[in-house]
């Protein structure tokens, strides 16, 4: 298992947003469920399932235009891009870095910390990727007194917080 430590202050203003929104922008794990998807189908934009894009010999994607925004919810996403940081989904036209509310893990910003790529590279097994983890994560970090928002990463994207 591999720890990725934020700071609890830098990361209560992403939770504080996402509390605050109306709409949202899908997360990676929105564009697969179904349940999101007016017809409760992921399709892509031509209408194929990816059963039927595929026997068609056309590439596959979901059509965010298909989601049902009232299906989206608040969440975080843990990304590891260029740095390893934290965000959440909320609707915007500005950027999170210039909404402040992006935070990155200890070690792994890419203006402070020299050996950020060596640290997202053993994070993230040298992948670029996405995980979606809970917004309700943040408080019961707060509850607990942590000062550090703790997340720990497991084989087959198995995620939990550490708030003992």
């Amino acid at each position: 298992m591999k720890r990725i430590i934020f700071s609890l202050d830098e990361v209560l203003p992403i939770e504080a947003e996402a509390l605050a929104a109306k709409t949202f922008t899908p997360t990676y794990d929105d564009l697969w469920d179904p349940t999101k998807f007016k017809g409760s189908k992921v399709i892509d934009e031509h209408g194929n399932n990816e059963v039927e894009a595929l026997s068609k010999g056309l590439n596959f994607w979901p059509d965010v235009k298909q989601l049902n925004p009232k299906k989206l919810t608040a969440q975080l996403t843990l990304m590891a891009e260029h740095g390893v940081f934290i965000m959440n989904n909320v609707s915007s036209d500005i950027s999170p870095i210039e909404r402040g509310t992006l935070a990155y893990a200890h070690g792994c910003h890419p203006e402070n910390d020299a050996d950020f790529q060596l640290n997202q590279d053993e994070v993230f097994d040298g992948e670029m990727g996405s995980i979606t983890i809970p917004l309700d994560w943040i408080s019961r970090s707060v509850k607990a007194g942590k000062k550090q928002f703790i997340i720990e990463l497991g084989d087959d994207d198995d995620v939990r917080l550490i708030i003992k």
